[in-house]
């Protein structure tokens, strides 16, 4: 797997991720605490996924309040597709 960094510098944050298949009406997601673990859960349900799926990682946080507790999403941090030729991880260009 390609080698993508995703890392925050504040060490409160945990590691949102998500993947869309809008050809199948599938999304997969998950959340860790750690980036590489983002990265590789990502690259596992884009790999189970069709050839124009694309994911997301983002930073959080876990609010807990006395009703209920939430993540607060912060930004995108990569996002990201599975090369169907390699296998490998590649960040996508905008536009």
């Amino acid at each position: 797997m390609t080698d993508i960094n995703v890392s925050t510098a504040n060490p409160d944050d945990i590691y949102a991720w998500d993947a869309h298949d809008t050809r199948q009406g599938r999304q997969v997601c998950g959340v860790t605490d750690r980036p590489e673990q983002a990265t590789r859960r990502l690259a596992d349900a884009l790999a189970e996924l069709s050839p124009d799926a694309w994911g997301t990682i983002r930073a959080a946080r876990l609010e807990c309040t006395p009703k209920h507790d939430e993540f607060r999403y912060g930004r995108v941090l990569a996002r990201l597709r599975l090369n169907p030729a390699s296998g490998q991880l590649e960040r996508m260009r905008r536009g």
